[in-house]
């Protein structure tokens, strides 16, 4: 009788944190009412794009509270694992964990999408993971520097441009008047990115276009304010998460789209993750292989051939639209 009640207690007691996280969660949506606030938490959801976006949310949420930058996050045993030990008496950050449990061989026969290792996610709980800075032990291997804006594709615009042809799209490089640097025209078809651009600045453009596509902007009957901040947002997570650190042009752009609206930022929040998450999937297989700098025009690489020279692209003085 006793252990019951302990067992019942326990599982009270976990649910009761689990949802105080959440509500923790919805308020810390409600937070998001700027530019610079909603670029913090896609820093956050670069540098933890495996992360769900509820967890993404937390992460960001309780670093806020704590005022601290979080680089790289892991549980203790992972850090153990890694050859790292967390320093006694730090405090964790909570995120949701899930609960699973094994099939049973009946089970697995009915369950359409058991998760690996024939289990069932039954529920979720609050675990903890800490960050690097509170860790001790062996160095990690040092990260690449972000590439500044005005540099290389990194081999990023023929995977992006992959994605394009897969949906469908032909992928043009028509000039254009103004400040307009791409856009995709749903009825025929067809992304343009203007010519005269070329790596890091053109692969961001294309990169926004292709999260138009990707998060059906098509078809989903949503403001054009929620469209832009969307696309811009998931493109910048998956250029920063590849080392593109797009934030000189993401940061006005975002800002100027949602206006600090909490509406715009709340809804944007799932489809951002969403779409960066599957977008880094799909282009993983073929960063490595691909051409650097295609992203220049094929008159101008083949100048670039000829003379073994490069400049810096035109700066980008307009925002790429999506029709």
């Amino acid at each position: 009788m006793s252990d019951r009640r302990t067992t019942t207690s326990s599982a009270s007691e976990r649910a009761a944190r689990v949802e105080r996280l959440n509500a923790k969660l919805a308020g810390a949506v409600q937070d998001l009412t700027c530019g610079e606030q909603w670029m913090a938490m896609l820093r956050t959801a670069a540098a933890f794009h495996d992360y769900s976006p509820r967890n993404v949310l937390l992460l960001w949420m309780q670093a806020q509270e704590r005022d601290v930058v979080l680089t790289q996050v892991a549980g203790y045993t992972t850090w153990r694992r890694l050859g790292r030990s967390v320093r006694a008496g730090e405090r964790g950050f909570a995120v949701l964990a899930p609960v699973t449990r094994r099939l049973s061989e009946d089970d697995k026969a009915k369950d359409a999408a058991p998760l690996p290792g024939g289990r069932r996610m039954v529920g979720v709980r609050v675990a903890h993971v800490f960050d690097i800075a509170q860790t001790v032990g062996k160095p990690l291997p040092a990260p690449l520097p972000p590439a500044v804006l005005h540099g290389a594709d990194l081999g990023l615009w023929k995977p992006l441009a992959r994605l394009v042809d897969q949906h469908g799209y032909e992928l043009r490089r028509s000039p254009e008047l103004g400040d307009v640097q791409g856009w995709t025209d749903h009825r025929d078809r067809v992304v343009s990115v203007r010519p005269d651009i070329e790596g890091a600045q053109a692969t961001a453009v294309l990169a926004h276009e292709v999260a138009h596509i990707r998060a059906d902007h098509e078809h989903r009957p949503i403001s054009r304010a929620q469209r832009e901040t969307e696309a811009e947002s998931a493109a910048h997570v998956v250029l920063t998460a590849r080392g593109l650190d797009t934030s000189v042009l993401a940061v006005p752009y975002v800002a100027g789209w949602s206006r600090g609206d909490p509406r715009v930022i709340a809804e944007a929040a799932e489809t951002v993750h969403k779409v960066a998450a599957g977008m880094l999937a799909d282009i993983e297989p073929f960063v490595d292989k691909a051409e650097p700098d295609a992203s220049a025009p094929a008159a101008r690489r083949n100048d670039l051939d000829r003379q073994g020279a490069t400049h810096p692209p035109a700066s980008r003085t307009g925002p790429a639209l999506s029709l």
